[in-house]
């Protein structure tokens, strides 16, 4: 069954939206919609509909993934997200992104450990395990991940302990975690809730906060 190109969206020099049957289809060059005949209230047959997919909108897929991973790697989902922003059609995106997972080219359990490794330093557990999961890291291979890059939960704590105690130096109180210094007071009432608000926004449990925090800060000021 033929179908009818109802408009055609000019986006820029030389690219255009192409709508089918009133719906948007694909993006053209302009010199594609001229050697397929392509114009507004034309009719596109079936034939032509799946060639104009698989010869020229697969093909032009499969070099997009190619060239965005020349770049940096991306998760399947990022990778995903861009080709539809390019305005490719659902059914091309899928076999173009499994073209290059079948090259080794797109690993989501690489991509998390690489990116546990680089900035496990410097973020939070929490805060790492929501930047991956918004990058289409799955819970399963998110929690493999953390098994297999990096270290054990205690190592892990003390890393935070460490991260919470390098944020504290910057905001004026590095001298005051874990020993007492002497004229250094610390803070209290709406001062002691912004810095505690100001870690959870960090990703921190509330736990470590209080274990850095109150007890190592506040208390041996205290005493």
């Amino acid at each position: 069954m033929s179908k009818v190109v109802t408009q055609l969206e000019k986006m820029s020099s030389n690219r255009y939206k192409v709508y089918l049957d009133g719906q948007f289809a694909f993006v053209l060059y302009r010199g594609e919609l001229s050697s397929l005949h392509l114009k507004e209230n034309s009719e596109l047959s079936d034939e032509m509909y799946h060639r104009i997919l698989e010869e020229i909108l697969l093909k032009r897929a499969k070099k997009r993934c190619l060239h965005l991973l020349e770049k940096r790697p991306y998760t399947e989902k990022r990778l995903t997200d861009k080709l539809r922003e390019g305005g490719y059609p659902e059914s091309v995106i899928l076999p173009a992104v499994d073209y290059v997972k079948d090259f080794g080219y797109v690993d989501d359990f690489a991509y998390a450990c690489q990116y546990l490794l680089c900035h496990r330093e410097s973020e939070s557990r929490r805060r790492l395990t929501e930047k991956l999961r918004q990058r289409g890291i799955d819970s399963q291979t998110l929690e493999k991940a953390w098994a297999s890059c990096c270290d054990s939960e205690e190592e892990q704590k003390q890393r935070e302990r460490e991260q919470i105690r390098k944020l504290l130096r910057k905001k004026g109180y590095g001298e005051a975690v874990g020993k007492a210094t002497a004229g250094l007071t610390p803070p209290a009432g709406q001062e002691r809730k912004k810095l505690y608000l100001y870690l959870m926004r960090k990703g921190f449990s509330a736990e470590m906060i209080g274990n850095v925090l109150m007890n190592e800060l506040f208390d041996s000021e205290e005493e």
